[in-house]
């Protein structure tokens, strides 16, 4: 049923969740993981506008570092994973972008659990990735300790 999983990790602890219950659902398919960060594109600083502006944070730096996160999050979850980090300003269009690109069959996410007056006014990765993939996205809400009466990401959670 899924040859491919997009795991969106957010370098939290709502990513691990993410990347444990979509390992569970991979292990199902022996489908692969591909494990997708997102880097916003570091401000910028120009003393003057004729002068190109310079990152405040090295992006190759940054993004190296990402990369190590990220390996290190898939060796705790004990599963192979393709790292992919990418860099975009809007995280819900690259996220979709690059399940595209990839021909991922689903995306698992962690979303932040915000209520709905902060989501009107600051929107939601999570709810734009939703309602706009053209495959099956899972949502795990950031701190959930239970998936159908287990603990979530547990080797023993079933995929709800």
């Amino acid at each position: 049923m899924f040859r491919s999983v997009l795991v969106a990790h957010d370098l939290a602890a709502g990513g691990d969740q993410a990347l444990s219950w979509a390992a569970r659902l991979a292990e199902l398919d022996h489908a692969k993981i591909i494990l997708l960060h997102v880097v916003v594109a570091p401000p910028v600083l120009a003393a003057d506008p004729l002068v190109p502006a310079l990152p405040l944070v090295s992006m190759t730096e940054n993004v190296s570092q990402v990369r190590a996160r990220l390996e290190e999050a898939a060796r705790r979850a004990g599963i192979p994973a393709d790292i992919q980090v990418v860099s975009g300003g809007n995280v819900g269009d690259a996220i979709l972008s690059a399940a595209e690109r990839l021909d991922v069959d689903a995306i698992v996410m962690a979303t932040h659990g915000r209520g709905p007056l902060s989501q009107a006014f600051l929107g939601s990765t999570a709810h734009h990735v939703v309602r706009n993939a053209d495959v099956p996205v899972v949502t795990l809400r950031q701190g959930a300790r239970r998936v159908r009466g287990r603990e979530a990401g547990a080797p023993g959670a079933a995929p709800a």
